[in-house]
């Protein structure tokens, strides 16, 4: 069983500013996404000759889709709180097995 992960000091938190700034980014890139999407639906709407795009974009919108999904399930689940732990874990696993390996090559 794994050690229960330390709790985050305001020291190793993001400060506020960087994550102000990233959601104003995010914000305005899902603004112009959108935009862009409705002009091309409306471009789609006007101008029958624009319809061979659409299916790489309904493809491009699907896997989009797949990977945000797998990135809400990540987050939600914690599986991005601790990414340095597993790393220690597995380096304090290996020397443990090096010294019984040892303790067994001697005994």
């Amino acid at each position: 069983m794994s050690p229960a992960p330390a709790p985050v000091s305001a020291r190793d938190r993001a400060p506020r500013w960087l994550i102000v700034l990233f959601l104003v980014v995010l914000v305005t890139a899902g603004a112009a996404f959108t935009f862009k999407l409705v002009e091309f639906a409306r471009t789609l709407r006007d101008s029958p000759d624009v319809s061979f795009a659409l299916m790489p974009i309904v493809t491009y919108l699907v896997v989009a889709g797949g990977f945000f999904c797998l990135l809400a399930w990540a987050l939600l689940g914690g599986h991005l709180r601790d990414v340095e732990g597993p790393k220690h874990f597995m380096l304090e696993n290996e020397r443990a097995l090096d010294a019984a390996a040892a303790r067994r090559e001697e005994g």
